[in-house]
């Protein structure tokens, strides 16, 4: 249906359990520098592997702090790293894709406070801005 409307369709298999590497995503995300403009991001849910892409793409595209860009990894768009839930690993994907971002471009002013990090920080963690 997509086709027949003119709309090109792009896949690209992610696990909202698993974290995803940084090279993964800048796979990602050269695929959306080269995709056609407008783009409409969207898994399964909608909520978990849509919102790091959406916060990756604010962070790399737009220029956003990291605490603005993580905003899109929230419960206001679904995303709900809770109790049972093993989708923190989206959480944890995008502080990771921080410090690999900060680290490739020294002289880009993210603000991050993502160094202290730790790789099993509480489900919710979101670092406080400034």
């Amino acid at each position: 249906m997509a086709k027949s409307k003119g709309v090109v369709v792009l896949n690209f298999r992610l696990s909202p359990r698993k974290r995803v590497s940084p090279s993964t995503i800048e796979k990602v995300i050269a695929l959306m520098k080269n995709a056609p403009k407008p783009i409409l991001v969207h898994c399964k849910a909608g909520a978990d592997r849509s919102g790091l892409i959406c916060a990756i793409w604010r962070l790399v595209s737009h220029g956003d702090q990291p605490q603005r860009a993580y905003k899109q990894l929230s419960l206001l768009y679904g995303h709900v790293p809770y109790m049972w839930s093993k989708t923190k690993a989206m959480d944890r994907s995008f502080w990771r894709y921080v410090e690999y971002f900060r680290a490739q471009a020294p002289g880009h002013d993210t603000n991050a406070k993502a160094s202290h990090v730790q790789k099993d920080e509480p489900l919710g963690y979101s670092p406080s801005p400034g």
